[in-house]
């Protein structure tokens, strides 16, 4: 949770600060990686709950 709100403010931060000193060609190409890491961590934490929820539904069937 605290990562993906971390990456949405640093893109939010590229995306409208204009003053930064970052060169014109850097500040997409950075705002492209993080919206990846977002993409990415949001597809671990899915698959992650899958395999959690999965794994209590075989404990489950498995009680006697």
């Amino acid at each position: 949770g605290t990562l993906i709100a971390e990456l949405c403010v640093a893109i939010l931060v590229l995306g409208f600060g204009a003053e930064l000193e970052l060169p014109a060609f850097s500040q997409p190409l950075i705002a492209h990686v993080l919206i990846v890491c977002l993409m990415i961590a949001s597809l671990v934490r899915c698959a992650v709950q899958l395999a959690l929820y999965d794994a209590a539904r075989r404990a489950l069937r498995a009680t006697p």
